[in-house]
Parts: C-alpha cells; sequence; structure tokens
C-alpha cells in the first residue's frame, strides 16, 4: 500500500487502503468503446499518466517531487499545499508542462476516516 496508508492506516478500514493508483490505470490501459480497444486514443492515452500523478498527492512533499519528475518527463510540481479542516488534511498540487505551461491540478479523495461520510 502507499506511503500514506502506512502512515494513516489507524484512521482508515483496510479495504480504503488496498486500492492503488494500479487500480485505475490498469483499467485504463485496457478500456474498450462498442469492442474496440480504445487505450491509445485520447483521452485515454494521457488519462493513465495523470492518474499515476493524482496519487502523487498521498505521499510527501519530497516523494511527490521525485516520483512526479520519474513519471511524466516535461512536467514538473510547481505548488503543493495542505487544506486543513480540524485532523483532515488535503494536500493539493498543480503540476505544469514545461514546454506548454499546461497545467494539471492534482487533489486526494477521501483521506480520513471522517469524510467517509462526506465524500
Amino acid at each position: 500500500s502507499s506511503s500514506w496508508c502506512r502512515r494513516h492506516s489507524e484512521k482508515m478500514p483496510t479495504p480504503f487502503c488496498g486500492h492503488s493508483g494500479d487500480d485505475y490505470t490498469d483499467r485504463l490501459q485496457t478500456v474498450m468503446i462498442d469492442g474496440q480497444t480504445v487505450a491509445d486514443q485520447a483521452p485515454f492515452n494521457v488519462s493513465a499518466q495523470f492518474a499515476h500523478l493524482a496519487w502523487r498527492t498521498y505521499e510527501t512533499l519530497r516523494e511527490a517531487k521525485a516520483k512526479a519528475r520519474k513519471m511524466i518527463s516535461g512536467w514538473r510540481l510547481v505548488a503543493y499545499f495542505q487544506d486543513v479542516h480540524g485532523s483532515d488534511r488535503d494536500p493539493v498540487g498543480l503540476m505544469q508542462d514545461e514546454s506548454t505551461l499546461d497545467c494539471a491540478v492534482l487533489f486526494t479523495g477521501t483521506n480520513d476516516f471522517a469524510e467517509m461520510f462526506t465524500s
């Protein structure tokens, strides 16, 4: 499981931490429409890369920067902060393509037990 789950395992039920980015990227790499594989077509061909990046929000800033740099060349983490509500911390990241200046916002899903009832 991810490092976030290891650090917060006491707060989250086991099934929550039992899934990972691979659960999503595997589907994106085999997606079919009307019996035809479309994984190599837009938007699916890029979605798998961004699914991996989205999971970086569950890691420390240092881990996120290092892994994001390796995952999609030419993209860098330009902003990172945490939206804090009581004990819940929701990390948010902003990635930017260095050549086109396109951006992608990364944020966590349910990452605190209290959110299980509000998400």
